[in-house]
């Protein structure tokens, strides 16, 4: 009666644990449910395989979640969970990580193309750039890179009605990395793949 006891409890528990991802107009939207995990990464081809990069936000409902804007091909990814590597249990697209482990895979058909070629235009904006980031229950969000000497509060976000912060800057063309100031916290947009160096810099 124990033995059968505990293999139910043990049950019980790993269905608890799952991950996900889906396609959307967004990105790509991942998801890891723990509810006992403190904090959720999610490390890929995307980022270096940054640990830290890409930081999932827990929900009232116990599941991590973000949103990344990838262009069309095929991305390897792990989620890191307090610390520890994590597969992609619930994705059966898997490789070889050289290590004894697998590798989750997300494929992004081409199809997004024209939806990332959309959300580019919108970076521009009357001869600015336009940044934004999505965080409706944030008190103050600064954006700050290479262009301010990475002042932590030099470029002010304004709030907008559905949550998303904005802030529209005058940029010569050329390369920049930056990031974002959430409450104190720096932030790699999550919306953009591209990141550079050991603090994960968005570009």
């Amino acid at each position: 009666m124990k033995k059968i006891l505990i293999i139910i409890v043990i049950a019980q528990f790993f269905s608890l644990l799952f991950a996900d991802y889906k396609i959307t107009g967004e990105g790509v939207e991942f998801t890891y449910t723990d509810p006992s995990a403190e904090n959720v990464f999610i490390a890929g081809t995307f980022n270096n395989w940054s640990q830290s990069a890409n930081e999932m936000k827990k929900g009232d409902d116990g599941i991590f979640r973000i949103v990344i804007k990838l262009k069309p091909g095929e991305y390897q990814y792990k989620f890191v969970v307090d610390g520890n590597w994590k597969e992609d249990t619930d994705n059966p697209n898997k490789v070889d990580d050289g290590y004894g482990g697998t590798n989750s895979v997300v494929e992004v058909p081409a199809v997004e193309q024209e939806v990332q070629s959309k959300t580019t235009e919108k970076k521009t904006s009357e001869g600015k750039a336009v940044f934004t980031y999505f965080d409706p229950d944030a008190r103050e969000v600064y954006l700050t890179g290479d262009f301010s000497n990475w002042n932590p509060k030099g470029i002010p976000m304004t709030k907008q009605p559905d949550g998303t912060w904005v802030a529209r800057i005058d940029l010569k063309p050329g390369e920049y990395e930056y990031k974002f100031v959430v409450d104190g916290n720096w932030m790699t947009d999550p919306m953009n793949p591209i990141v550079r160096g050991d603090f994960g810099n968005s570009v």
